[in-house]
């Protein structure tokens, strides 16, 4: 099987977990215990967007933005056989805020935003340039190590044999609810 079969075999595990987090989030209020972390808030913050259908098809997407949206309409979307293609998201661990969009189709990460670096910490010869640029991509990597950990619980959910008997149906009802 070459690639190509390969990612439209599985595509539909990139929305499946996008959905799964959503719900999981408004199950625990944002929260989630990471091991290696600690608590970490995890939101569906800003801009979802939804698609029914293939490329080249009859394809229909609804994208719900607005800081303050309850998010209903993609929850409508969701109950009508619309998938979650992307999903903005809001990251808290302590004081620290991280946004990003993922796409479902890689799960790639787009318009990543790490908490700021105070760069006075940083004031002075090459060896504190050095230091921010690496606060930086610490930054970067603990963002993907959120995800990466998420995306790890959902796969042991969705292996498991309680899959289909519990989360299926309570993930159901969640988007019935929802409208």
């Amino acid at each position: 099987m070459g690639l190509l079969e390969t990612i439209e075999k599985t595509e539909f595990l990139g929305s499946e977990f996008l959905t799964w987090l959503w719900y999981m989030s408004e199950k625990h209020t944002g929260m989630f215990e990471i091991q290696d972390i600690g608590s970490v808030e995890v939101w569906f913050y800003d801009n979802v967007k939804l698609e029914k259908g293939k490329d080249g098809g009859n394809r229909e997407s609804i994208i719900c933005k607005g800081a303050t949206s309850d998010l209903k309409e993609a929850r409508l979307g969701l109950r009508t056989g619309k998938r979650l293609k992307e999903a903005r998201l809001k990251i808290i661990i302590d004081d620290d805020e991280w946004f990003l969009t993922i796409d479902s189709g890689f799960l790639d990460f787009r318009q990543l935003k790490t908490p700021k670096i105070d760069k006075s910490d940083f004031a002075g010869d090459d060896k504190d340039a050095d230091a921010a640029f690496y606060e930086k991509v610490y930054l970067f990597e603990r963002a993907v190590n959120v995800i990466d950990n998420l995306f790890m619980a959902f796969i042991q959910e969705r292996l498991s044999n309680g899959w289909h008997q519990t989360a299926v149906p309570a993930i159901r009802q969640w988007i019935q609810e929802g409208i």
